[in-house]
C-alpha cells in the first residue's frame, strides 16, 4: 500500500535536510540485498536489529516516522543511500528479516527508482518524495535503483 504525504510537511522537510546534509555519516554495505549481490548501498542504522538506538538523528529522522506506525516493537530502522551507477541495478529477491514482521519504505527523495514485488499482485513501490510504501515483510521484493538522480534515498523500517 502506498501512503502519499506519509509526514507532515515540516516533519518531512527537517527529516529530508537532515539525510541530505553533508554531516550525516554513510557506511559502505558490502552488497544490496546479499553480500555477494556486488551491488552499492550506503546505510545509516538509526536502530539495529538488537533494538538498540545507534545514531543521534533518531529524534529528526524515526521519531516523526514512528508516530505515524502503529508498531509494537522497532525491530530494525535504517537510512539506504544507493548512489548512482549510471545504469539502474537490481538487487536480489529478498525479504529484510527471517522473522514475522512489517515493512515501511519511506522515500526521501523522487527518482526512477523502485521497489518491485515477487508477488506482481502487490503495488510497485515508486520513489516519490515523502510516499511510504507498506507492506507485510514475507513478501519477497528487491530494489530497483535510479538512473535519473545522484542517489536514492530511503529509510527502511522493519517492525512488528
Amino acid at each position: 500500500m502506498l501512503k502519499d504525504n506519509f509526514l507532515d510537511k515540516e516533519d518531512f522537510v527537517k527529516l529530508y535536510n537532515a539525510v541530505t546534509s553533508p554531516y550525516m555519516p554513510y557506511f559502505i554495505q558490502n552488497g544490496c540485498a546479499y553480500e555477494s549481490d556486488n551491488k552499492p548501498l550506503l546505510t545509516h542504522k538509526i536502530i539495529d536489529e538488537d533494538q538498540k538506538i545507534h545514531s543521534s538523528a533518531y529524534d529528526v529522522v524515526a521519531r516523526p516516522i514512528l508516530e505515524k506506525l502503529n508498531a509494537f516493537k522497532i525491530l530494525r530502522l535504517k537510512i539506504n543511500c544507493y548512489p548512482n551507477s549510471g545504469k539502474a541495478l537490481i538487487s536480489g529477491w529478498h525479504t529484510d528479516l527471517p522473522n514475522k514482521h512489517k515493512v515501511c519504505l519511506l522515500n526521501v527523495n523522487t527518482n526512477n527508482g523502485y521497489t518491485d514485488f515477487k508477488n506482481k499482485d502487490l503495488t510497485e513501490g515508486s520513489s516519490k518524495e515523502n510516499t511510504a510504501l507498506l507492506f507485510d515483510g514475507k513478501e519477497e521484493h528487491r530494489s530497483i535503483s535510479q538512473t535519473d538522480k545522484l542517489w536514492r534515498l530511503n529509510i527502511n523500517i522493519d517492525y512488528e
